[in-house]
């Protein structure tokens, strides 16, 4: 009896600190999500009024007046639709998510991978490829955030109708795995890569049902950022470079280890 209370009060203890540590999980996303809003909420109001308060005091010819009238506009559905996107990314997060550390191999990842690809490619007039170059290897991480990541990667891509190949390997780096995804139909500078990873109007379109097309590597950056965070090991990186055969490469690494 006195055995089975011990064990008892163990499970309790065990159960009170992985509910508590999904509290915190949730709580940090929430955050995140908080300040987004927040940020959102004051400048892109505040930006809108100060073209209001141009076309109000000052005299403009029709070209200007025109140019100010496509800027509101596009502003204000950008500012719609980040509040769509954040909403779905946080209920995703907090329905999926509550960061779930475990155990996956390459394979598995890029198993998803191609039958996402698959599904994408169906009823596409676009040739577009993928070839893979999978690792014997383990990785640590959330799952279903790398399969995300992976998902938002050939979003990406299949927003861009060209016929092409695309490239997806992983090699080890050290303790941690790189993951190197590869578009080769389009060519990019150093400056254009640096700046992929950032917020840009240019990139970001109001598409149906709400959505905001052009975020999808700054989810990757948030989804890497979250794995560097509660994974077991800091250090774990997203960037991109030129591509030495053409093209670019966006690479992550993930912590993980080859299995021999």
């Amino acid at each position: 009896m006195r055995y089975r209370d011990i064990e008892s009060a163990h499970e309790e203890a065990r159960r009170a600190s992985w509910e508590d540590n999904q509290l915190h999980v949730q709580n940090m996303v929430l955050d995140n999500c908080l300040s987004t809003i927040k940020h959102e909420t004051i400048y892109y109001p505040n930006k809108i009024k100060q073209i209001i308060d141009k076309l109000n005091t000052q005299t403009l010819n029709s070209e200007e007046e025109k140019e100010a009238v496509e800027t509101i506009t596009e502003l204000i559905d950008y500012y719609k639709s980040i509040f769509t996107v954040l909403s779905q990314c946080a209920s995703r997060q907090l329905e999926e998510v509550t960061f779930r550390r475990t155990t996956i191999t390459v394979e598995e990842l890029f198993q998803h991978a191609e039958k996402y690809f698959r599904r994408l490619t169906k009823n596409q007039s676009v040739k577009l490829k993928l070839h893979t170059e999978v690792l014997h290897a383990r990785v640590t991480g959330d799952k279903h955030l790398l399969c995300f990541l992976l998902e938002n990667l050939i979003d990406e891509a299949f927003s861009v109708p060209e016929d092409g190949i695309l490239h997806l390997k992983a090699v080890g780096d050290g303790d941690y795995i790189r993951f190197l995804f590869t578009d080769s139909r389009r060519e990019k500078t150093v400056e254009e890569l640096n700046q992929l990873f950032y917020p840009n109007l240019l990139r970001m379109t109001a598409a149906g049902k709400g959505e905001l097309v052009g975020t999808e590597y700054l989810v990757c950056k948030q989804i890497v950022r979250d794995q560097d965070e509660f994974a077991i090991r800091r250090g774990c990186r997203i960037n991109a470079e030129p591509c030495a055969e053409g093209g670019f490469t966006v690479y992550f690494t993930i912590p993980g280890k080859i299995i021999k």
